[in-house]
């Protein structure tokens, strides 16, 4: 079983129909122009369920802001950065706990949770609540943008990004160790990456 939260158009979700023969996937995308093209992509795969809903650790409605590249929304307020200067405005979306969706869906484990969710991702994990633990939920991969908070003199206005170390606490706590980080790329201008991190039991 995956999960795939922060699905946007499916290619993720692709590569684990690909690669997970036998697993069925659970790919979650709040924006209604993002979700009807997973929905073309990806909409008659029998093993993929797709939801237009984004993960959080609460239950009911938020504001996304959009931007012309639609990997760039975020449901954070305050993320700033020289990709996002291009707003496309806001949309309603609907959110929920991914505690209650394995509940509703009746889900016995998650063999991975996949999270790219442009600097929310502490607040998806805290929303699997008591699944949040190696025996329901066996390896978590995310996207990160720094280890530790940006320095106050930094000269670049950049802010708001997911922070390695705040996740790595979170996850240590309920049982997780850090298996290993993937470059993805440095932002030539800025104090910040894009990286991804793998996380298993201990």
């Amino acid at each position: 079983m995956v999960f795939d939260v922060g699905a946007n158009v499916g290619h993720m979700s692709a590569l684990f129909l690909t690669h997970f023969p036998e697993a069925d996937i659970h790919a979650f995308e709040p924006v209604g122009s993002t979700f009807r093209k997973l929905q073309r992509a990806l909409g008659h795969h029998t093993r993929v369920a797709l939801h237009k809903v984004a993960a959080s650790d609460t239950a009911g409605s938020a504001t996304i802001r959009l931007f012309d590249d639609p990997t760039k929304n975020t449901l954070c307020s305050d993320l700033a950065d020289s990709l996002r200067n291009n707003p496309a405005g806001l949309e309603k979306i609907e959110v929920c706990r991914l505690d209650a969706a394995i509940s509703e869906f009746q889900v016995d484990h998650i063999d991975l949770l996949k999270i790219d969710v442009e600097g929310f991702e502490a607040n998806v994990l805290r929303g699997c609540g008591e699944s949040l633990k190696p025996e329901r939920i066996r390896y978590i991969y995310f996207e990160f943008h720094r280890v530790n908070k940006i320095a106050r003199n930094a000269s670049a206005v950049v802010t708001g990004h997911s922070q390695l170390g705040e996740l790595d606490q979170l996850l240590e706590a309920n049982g997780y160790r850090l298996l290993v980080i993937y470059t993805q790329g440095v932002h030539q201008d800025e104090p910040i990456g894009t990286y991804n991190a793998l996380y298993g039991g201990l």
